[in-house]
């Protein structure tokens, strides 16, 4: 929520941000899970229709990186929770400044504390991640009032903070909104960066929506789980750095800029709870997705154990202290950076589930007998249209995200507004590309209708009463695990 005040935005305007974000995101999140439900299939075989058996393991992988990314990113948190809880004693402050080896970037005392940070992590993956399941109904409590003690702070003078009225008079930087595009391109941003921040839960819900009772069921839970507790979350944010613009005359997005106004008995409280949360987190949601990744690459072979230490270890050396060194690296660089990539493959997937097949799966050809066997075996088990769609989505958004990682702006308005809305372009081009190829070279719909394709002249009816066919045989003899 902070960030959005880094990009120039009021605290009001980052607020409709979000709700506009977070209700796209519930909205592209339910249409994404209804072939979960309909069908009781998992992501990475719901993604064998659209990309192939075999190329349903890239889009599977690319959410491991994406998780990979966000465990970079928290291990820099808890990294600075830690200095900046601690950073009244006389050991911390010294280590602040400590050895400067990438300035402004990253120092000694930074990078001591991010590796002990990152063996804390291997050593609950040795320990077994199993005996931190309990952590997680610690920690809640824990974030709910860390997170009241901040919107009390910001909002109540007696407690250091301000008041009401600052926070919501805090005025727009003209410097970050020149940098985006101005007002519109800072809005947009604002709001590609919230959809993007869900773009992964919206590929992989089927994973969870296959256990909902009815698609009305997971619709409903999706439109009032996620806007709701984003906005509430995201507010918190955003009058925390309002508070400390009212203050220092500069927006903060990062939480841990607030303990520099707490007691120091509360700075130590924060950090360490910073700390918790993150790890938590990580173990749940950033070590074992992409682990489980990885491991399917090469299931023979690798051991999910070692793939969570590789997981830790390239997270490590995707060099936070600069991709997460601003506001704008944040949301442009690493938001924005994969929501390009999801981007592509939810148009990809959507388009093919709605439009190219009529919401009609073959069980069947999900669940082969054989390798290269059924619908979904495509070339070698790779569908070339999705490939050509995916990288295509991708190729427009891109120019403007290498132009930030480098530093450098002259970019024609054409890419800077393909930048701000990476997911939104990236998604729409996909699409089209895809249907396009598919018109084109139409893929077959199932092996149990071997001369129905996509755009050819048959009957809708017949093809969906051989589709219905195929899925009432694959569910009664279907026993997959995987199912």
């Amino acid at each position: 929520g902070g960030s959005l005040l880094g990009f120039g935005l009021s605290p009001l305007e980052g607020l409709v941000a979000v709700a506009i974000g977070s209700t796209i995101a519930s909205v592209a999140t339910a249409l994404n899970s209804a072939a979960g439900v309909k069908y009781g299939i998992p992501f990475p075989v719901y993604a064998r229709a659209s990309f192939g058996i075999e190329g349903a393991r890239f889009a599977a992988l690319s959410r491991g990186a994406v998780g990979v990314m966000w465990l970079s990113f928290q291990l820099w948190i808890s990294t600075d929770a830690i200095l900046h809880g601690f950073e009244r004693g006389a050991a911390a402050m010294w280590l602040q400044d400590w050895a400067p080896i990438v300035s402004p970037y990253l120092n000694g005392g930074q990078l001591l504390a991010f590796v002990l940070v990152a063996l804390l992590h291997i050593v609950c993956i040795a320990a077994g991640i199993k005996h931190f399941d309990t952590l997680t109904y610690l920690f809640a409590p824990v974030g709910i009032a860390l997170f009241g003690f901040i919107a009390s702070w910001a909002t109540l003078p007696s407690w250091g903070g301000v008041s009401w009225t600052e926070d919501l008079r805090v005025h727009t930087d003209g410097v970050h909104l020149k940098s985006l595009g101005g007002k519109w391109g800072a809005s947009i941003a604002g709001v590609n960066s919230l959809v993007s921040m869900y773009s992964t839960l919206m590929l992989n819900m089927a994973d969870l929506a296959r256990l909902a009772p009815t698609q009305k069921d997971q619709a409903l839970g999706m439109i009032l789980g996620i806007p709701l507790p984003c906005v509430l979350a995201c507010g918190v944010g955003i009058l925390g750095a309002a508070a400390i613009k009212v203050k220092t005359g500069e927006a903060s997005w990062l939480m841990t800029d607030l303990f520099q106004y707490w007691p120091a008995w509360a700075c130590v409280i924060g950090g360490l709870a910073v700390f918790g949360l993150n790890l938590v987190v990580n173990i749940s949601a950033n070590i074992i997705p992409p682990a489980n990744d990885f491991l399917n690459m090469c299931p023979g072979r690798f051991r999910w154990r070692w793939c969570a230490y590789g997981t830790v270890i390239v997270a490590c050396c995707t060099c936070p202290f600069y991709l997460f060194h601003s506001a704008t690296g944040f949301a442009v660089r690493f938001l924005g950076g994969y929501g390009m990539v999801t981007g592509a493959i939810y148009g990809v997937m959507v388009s093919d589930y709605y439009v190219v097949r009529g919401r009609q799966l073959s069980l069947t050809d999900l669940y082969p007998d054989k390798p290269g066997e059924g619908a979904f075996g495509y070339w070698h088990g790779h569908n070339w249209r999705a490939a050509m769609a995916t990288l295509a989505g991708i190729a427009l958004p891109l120019p403007a995200w290498f132009a930030n990682l480098l530093g450098t702006e002259a970019l024609p308005a054409f890419f800077i507004i393909c930048g701000n809305a990476s997911w939104f372009v990236a998604c729409a081009f996909a699409a089209l590309v895809y249907l396009a190829a598919c018109w084109t070279s139409p893929p077959l719909t199932s092996m149990a209708t071997p001369k129905t394709a996509c755009g050819s002249s048959l009957s809708t009816a017949s093809t969906t009463a051989s589709c219905r066919g195929s899925n009432q045989e694959g569910n009664s003899n279907s026993s997959d695990s995987e199912c």
